[in-house]
């Protein structure tokens, strides 16, 4: 999350600070994630081939530019190899543009959907 301050439901989300008891169950599931997802479960060099088989949909790719967490490259490969996807990028936005830009998220949503 890019400013947690400015979003008014960060801390129902989140919550208050972990006890060290919930700090330690974070831990071990991140690190049990890590086991599950490290390449090549969640990494597929393929991928883009894959996606280019996905033809005649009408696709909308949401971005912030300050995600840390997906990469702007990885944005651009699904928006070239997804015919008629529509990237949109939000700015000052991290990794949940649902939630830290609501208001433009739900705009550009309905938009595609209407179109």
């Amino acid at each position: 999350m890019l400013n947690p301050s400015a979003t008014s439901e960060f801390s129902s989300l989140y919550g208050e600070p972990n006890t060290p008891e919930q700090y330690e169950l974070l831990e071990d599931a991140r690190a049990e994630f890590a086991r599950l997802a490290w390449q090549p479960y969640f990494h597929n060099p393929s991928l883009p081939y894959l996606l280019e088989g996905v033809a005649n949909q009408s696709i909308l790719l949401i971005w912030g530019r300050q995600d840390r967490v997906v990469p702007r490259s990885v944005m651009d490969t699904y928006n070239r190899v997804l015919a008629g996807s529509k990237l949109v990028m939000f700015e000052d936005c991290g990794h949940r543009p649902e939630i830290e830009k609501t208001d433009q998220f739900v705009s550009e949503v309905r938009n595609f959907l209407a179109a």
